[in-house]
């Protein structure tokens, strides 16, 4: 048994509630290491300790108290919980309102005017994403053209494409950002 193992029955084997062969087991690891031999004594001064702090009694009425702050935290956590529900609510109609109100607004300006305002909108919302799109899929085409192109690395004396230093980049990023947690994952192998 190595000192991990060890470490998690240690509470159990103080207490005498593990069982006869890992009572058995521990007790070997215990003899043959002085760190589990520690480990051991300093559980059973700990228990020790518990036994022999006098037991203290609540004050009168500290469980009604108790029970009263957790109810009326339940009904604020409720009251939370209502009162964002009915802000989405609001919020939905609200939204569903102004989207009435323009279509009927728009629908009497057509009316009114005969300029057939409601198509006009329709067709310029059409050709603004029309040129949005194009806008986009043109930077696409430049930015996929840079990441194609071959970059010289002046110490190896290799060139390589652009993509492959910012993939590299993005993955020495993401170890810098999860460094402590991956050197705690390594530390215990």
């Amino acid at each position: 048994m190595d000192y991990q193992e060890f470490e998690q029955h240690v509470a159990d084997y103080v207490e005498g509630t593990v069982d006869d062969e890992l009572r058995a087991r521990m007790n070997a690891a215990r003899a043959a290491d002085p760190a589990c031999e520690q480990l051991a004594r300093i559980h059973e001064q700990i228990l020790a300790a518990f036994e022999e702090t006098p037991e203290v009694t609540a004050p009168a009425g500290l469980a009604e108290r108790i029970f009263a702050e957790a109810g009326v935290r339940e009904q604020l956590v409720a009251t939370e919980q209502k009162a964002f529900r009915r802000g989405i609510w609001m919020g939905v109609i609200g939204a569903a309102l102004g989207a009435v109100s323009l279509a009927v607004m728009m629908a009497v300006l057509d009316l009114r005017t005969e300029a057939a305002a409601l198509e006009n909108a329709t067709t310029a919302g059409t050709n603004w994403l029309t040129q949005a799109a194009a806008t986009l899929y043109g930077w696409m085409d430049a930015a996929g053209m840079a990441m194609s192109y071959n970059l010289a690395l002046p110490v190896i004396g290799r060139s390589v494409q652009v993509y492959v230093l910012v993939l590299c980049g993005m993955f020495t990023a993401i170890l810098a950002w999860f460094k402590d947690e991956l050197m705690a994952a390594l530390d215990s192998f």
